[in-house]
């Protein structure tokens, strides 16, 4: 098969013109798509009158006003946050039929980016099978439409459609609701590219067409032949020539209004003229098998020829020719051979290019590469026996069929990659695979022509079509990069103009009037795109254009997405995100930093000291041990195959490839961790064999080796607060453990849900507590599949059932945050109020040296709700022996769930002493203790998740609150031994009302004022609400305040009785002077002003004496 020539005859097909043509659309499967049919109705609708045939869904007591206009539109409005939809279900369809849904809509202060969609999903056997999402509207807008296509599967008789108001306030209006079967489609003009077609017998070519409209489907056309016996055509317009001679192929549409026909001519001989540099490889198109065919080389010192590939070996010209078995010609084929030019862009792609694969860097006699190589064959062998060749297919592989789906895009050119990677590979059993070679062409043909190219119409999400896909083009460019000419190369790049058109922008692909700047994680991607592609293309000022775009992520940020000065990184305006967009942005950086070290390009020195600091007070404090905590990876935590460890070896490899750049001046120390986190996870995760590419490899197993890398643990007891994003960590080194405190406000959101991802996640920003130890597997092996979302370690829940991705937006109170001091104590609070405003709740979490004390005040909740704060939820380790203790007498849970009053302490004990935690009740407690066996599966939590079942043991304990303004406390000691834990007095609590929090634990105190209220806590008296740590010494007081509020405009004042102090510093937003009180005692007045304190610290210290 002629492959690489087919691509040149696609130049027409991939430059077509992006236009919006309006479409003559018969039989709309939507009863009452113009809502002019209305009659009375009271199931929602406002004034009781609603739109025949359509229903209503509320997901929540907070009911969005939707009514029937005079104009024949349907309005929904809410002036808070609520979700509604107005649905049609049971709609009659054929199965494996394309379809599409359009509506046109109009917004009017939406508040949600996702704020107005249309839904279609399909259901077999009761199960939702798929869900296909339009692009959304948000703000304001005049009347546009919103469309999406999809294809029904195998068993899919009916489809339901939904006009959304997702988790927004405002006005939507909808009207004009069509569903179609795309073959109605009426089509206006067919234009055939070429004037006529020239063909040798056994040759194939594609006829190039243009239609308008021009995503009209080409399935809907037919091909036909004047005379099969000289050529014959099916039915995608592919042409073979059969036998010498002349005809015709006819192409209608079929429902025949429109017919035209090009001329084709077979014939026998063919003279090829081919121009190769050193590193390039030519396919000599061959239209039967090679082993029927000789093949001689006129001067074989020049280049030798490989099962039909030509591979350089010196310069010069030489001759091929290749006849039959008979002796009788087939092709002439006279080569030219240079050196050609080296330039910088070939350093750069060859640096991309070992980023991807690292071939050179493959030793034969490491068994870790060995098995690598052997498993990625593997690999390749199943995709190549599973990839589709038939001529009528809907899809390259069975498992994306449903290409509707446009993750299926993503996952189609990845698999081209992989099997690409396997046939330029020297190291694989497929290197050279001419059949295999001819294959990745044709697929990757067959995906730009039908699929993604510069007129197909887009569905689905948007970040397929701009990133997903251009990324995955990228790397199968690269590597296919010695057979391609520049020519070649740009034509396959050009689809991507389309989707990405401007390096920092995001959402064009589906409708440019929709394109938001890009930020963070997503500016990272469309540079590196664009950079690549530019590369690849030899392009300098696409290179320069796509390293300046980059210029604007260095910055620190002070609302929305990126990096802060406290070191919180936010995506999506307010998602906590450094594990996930994070890890994607730091790896991009590490990869573009890679390409350009020793060019113009690289960044000033200005720009590497800012990734040292978001690698130092970014990524370290969320790092424990190779895992990434999950308190800040969103709705990745649903991923079965993203779990922590696996997001936490993402990490090591980019802090790897920075460690491994001259330019950088802190490499000792990014090698130190990265050793660090490899070694201390290795008996739970192998990293190295997580590696993909050679050069990564290779490079840990320098790491590993050298003796003069530290492979200690490189922290230290560190506090850090950030307040950007609601969250905490916290490190102790003394005893080899790490605490996260995820939390929510007006400020950030409770947590993520979309693309069907993260389902259940509703109370991960509640207040959620996670404790890390040597149980390292503690939040991977399934936990998020199999965990109770109701029973989070940490939060005070509302047991009534939640639906699901409900409460996806941010708290309501912004009292939340805290104060540090030392790097190792503070102060942590949440005003508390939950989604269903059916509890609330003040929380606050005291951080004392060896040991967190949480308490609680204030519950109050419906009277017909289960409230529960739960104090541990805990994974049992399958290799770990466990025994348990109440108030230091072991318990047998075997039976189930017990109740006990009156609890001072309970102690799991592990086998591991280094799993052991100790929990100690400062006022005595009822409480809950179970040990269960719970079966889940990811599906719960991911609609793309396996089904399959998993069962994991856990350890539960909670509080039942029963009586309103109920309250709460307990401590937590990890890696404790019993005798220890048994020895251990835990912090007093001062107070625990719904005015104050305040404990103490020898010289530390911690205070947490809710209320405008005068309040008195030994020597100190408070004011105005704030989160307050003091830490005395024998010679000095350090009071450490801040506004968890973030927006507080009057100063707050603290009143500390004086016995002789002295002011030694303060910051500059803190004032202290002496004064009187009325009692005749002597207090100093420190006055602070948290104005654009933005939640951090501000501190006074004074001398005792």
């Amino acid at each position: 098969m002629k492959i690489l020539a087919l691509f040149l005859f696609l130049i027409h097909l991939l430059i077509l013109p992006i236009n919006v043509h309006s479409t003559t659309i018969e039989h709309n499967l939507l009863l009452n798509g113009d809502f002019s049919q209305q009659s009375e109705n009271t199931n929602g609708w406002h004034d009781s009158i609603g739109a025949d045939h359509w229903r209503l869904w509320f997901p929540s007591d907070i009911r969005p006003k939707v009514r029937v206009t005079e104009e024949n539109s349907i309005e929904i409005s809410s002036n808070q946050v609520s979700r509604a939809a107005v649905f049609q279900e049971g709609i009659p369809v054929r199965p494996n039929t394309e379809y599409r849904a359009i509506v046109e809509v109009k917004a009017t202060d939406i508040s949600n980016a996702l704020g107005g969609r249309i839904r279609v999903q399909y259901m077999e056997n009761g199960t939702q099978i798929s869900l296909y999402s339009s692009e959304a509207v948000s703000g304001t807008s005049g009347w546009e439409s919103l469309a999406v296509t999809f294809t029904t599967g195998a068993d899919t008789e009916q489809v339901k459609l939904e006009l959304f108001f997702d988790n927004t306030s405002g006005l939507i209006e909808y009207r004009n609701a069509r569903l179609y079967d795309r073959i109605y489609e009426e089509i206006q003009e067919i234009i055939i590219s070429q004037e006529e077609l020239h063909l040798q017998i056994g040759e194939r070519q594609l006829i190039e067409l243009e239609t308008y409209p021009e995503d009209f489907p080409r399935k809907n056309l037919s091909f036909s032949s004047s005379d099969p016996k000289v050529a014959q055509v099916n039915e995608r317009g592919y042409v073979t020539g059969v036998a010498s001679g002349t005809s015709e192929i006819i192409i209608s549409d079929k429902n025949e209004t429109i017919q035209v026909s090009i001329p084709i001519f077979v014939t026998k001989d063919r003279h090829d003229n081919v121009h190769l540099t050193l590193d390039q490889m030519h396919i000599i198109p061959l239209f039967q098998p090679l082993e029927e065919l000789d093949v001689f080389v006129e001067n074989q010192d020049l280049l030798e020829v490989f099962d039909g590939i030509i591979l350089p070996k010196r310069e010069g010209t030489t001759r091929i020719k290749i006849t039959n078995t008979s002796g009788e010609l087939i092709v002439l084929v006279d080569v030219s051979i240079d050196k050609g030019d080296h330039n910088k862009f070939d350093d750069m792609r060859t640096k991309w290019h070992e980023m991807i694969l690292g071939a050179n860097y493959f030793n034969s006699d490491d068994s870790l590469m060995i098995d690598k190589q052997r498993s990625m064959d593997r690999t390749a062998n199943l995709l190549w026996e599973t990839l589709n060749k038939d001529e009528d297919k809907e899809a390259l592989w069975e498992e994306q069929s449903e290409l509707t789906a446009s993750a299926n895009l993503t996952t189609s050119f990845r698999n081209l990659t992989t099997l690409a990677l396997s046939a330029t590979n020297p190291c694989s059993e497929y290197y050279l695979n001419r059949n295999l070679l001819e294959d990745v062409f044709s697929g990757l043909e067959w995906m730009y022509i039908y699929k993604y190219n510069l007129s197909v119409q887009t569905y689905g999400n948007w970040w397929d079509w701009e990133i997903g896909v251009p990324r995955a083009i990228n790397d199968l460019v690269t590597t296919l990069h010695p057979f391609l000419s520049q020519e070649q190369i740009g034509d396959f790049l050009r689809p991507i103009e389309r989707f990405l058109p401007d390096v920092n922008y995001n959402r064009y692909s589906v409708n440019p009037e929709l394109a938001l700047e890009a930020t963070g994680a997503n500016q990272v991607d469309n540079t590196r795109i664009i950079l690549i592609k530019s590369i690849l293309e030899e392009n300098d000022s696409g290179v320069s254009e796509a390293i300046s775009a980059l210029e604007k992520v260095y910055p620190f940020v002070t609302e929305g997405d990126g990096f802060y000065t406290d070191g919180s990184f936010l995506q999506h305006d307010n998602v906590p995100y450094i594990g996930s967009y994070g890890n994607v942005l730091l790896d991009g950086i590490s990869q573009i930093f890679t390409m350009t070290q020793s060019t113009d390009y690289f960044p000033a020195d200005s720009i590497v000291k800012v990734i040292d600091f978001w690698i130092q007070e970014s990524i370290v404090p969320f790092m424990y041990k190779g895992n990434m905590m999950d308190m800040v990876r969103g709705r990745a935590i649903s991923r079965s195959q993203m779990e922590s460890n696996v997001a936490g070896a993402e990490m090591t490899k980019a802090m790897i490839r920075f460690a491994s750049i001259p330019e950088l001046s802190n490499s000792e120390r990014y090698f130190h961790f990265a050793k660090h986190w490899i070694e201390a996870n290795s008996a739970n995760f192998d990293y190295l064999n997580s590696l993909s590419s050679f050069r990564d490899i290779a490079l840990a197993k320098t790491i590993l080796s050298n003796p003069d890398i530290a492979s200690d643990s490189p922290y230290t007891t560190k506090l850090t607060n950030f307040a950007n994003m609601d969250r905490m960590t916290y490190f102790n080194k003394d005893f080899d453990f790490s605490f996260g405190l995820s939390m929510s406000s007006s400020r950030i959101k409770r947590y993520e849900t979309m693309n069907n991802e993260n389902l259940q996640g509703w109370h991960t920003g509640d207040g959620m507590l996670y404790l890390y130890n040597d149980d390292l597997n503690q939040f991977n092996q399934d936990f998020w599949a199999t965990v109770d979302p109701y029973r989070l370690p940490g939060i005070t829940v509302d047991k009534q059932i939640r639906l699901d991705q409900s409460g996806y937006s941010v708290a309501e109170t912004d009292f939340v945050g805290g104060s540090t001091v030392d790097d190792r104590y503070g102060s942590f609070v949440m005003d508390f109020i939950n989604y269903e405003r059916t509890l609330t709740a003040q929380k606050s979490w005291f951080i004392l040296g060896d040991e967190l004390v949480a308490i609680g005040s204030n519950i109050n909740f419906q009277n017909d709700r289960i409230i529960e704060t739960v104090i541990e939820n805990r994974k049992l380790n399958e290799t770990i022996d466990y025994r348990l203790f109440v108030n230091n007498e072991q318990i047998d849970l075997s039976n189930g769930q017990q109740s006990f009053s009156n609890v001072e302490s309970v102690y799991l004990e592990a086998s591991d002493p280094q799993q052991s935690i100790g929990y100690k009740f400062i006022n005595p407690q009822d409480l809950t203790l179970m040990i269960e066996e719970r079966t889940d599966s990811w599906n719960r939590i991911n609609g793309s998740g396996s089904i399959d079942p998993i069962t994991r043991s856990y350890f539960t304990m909670w509080k039942t609150h029963i009586h309103q303004e109920d309250e709460y406390n307990y401590a937590i000691y990890p890696n404790r031994d019993r005798t220890e834990f048994e020895k251990i007095e835990p912090a007093k609590i001062l107070r625990n009302d719904k005015n104050i929090h305040a404990v103490q634990s020898n010289n530390v105190i911690g205070i947490n004022v809710y209320n405008e209220t005068e309040v008195e806590i030994l020597d100190m008296k408070f004011q105005t609400p704030m989160a307050l740590t003091r830490v005395d010494s024998d010679e000095t007081i350090i009071l450490s305040h801040s506004d968890p509020t973030m927006k507080r405009a009057q100063k707050d004042l603290i009143h500390l009785k004086d016995d002789g102090y002295r002011i030694k510093e303060a910051d500059s937003n803190i004032s202290a002077k002496k004064i009187t009180s009325l009692d005749g005692l002597d207090y100093w007045e420190i006055e602070i002003d948290p104005t654009g304190s933005n939640g951090q610290n501000s501190q006074i210290l004074f001398n005792k004496k």
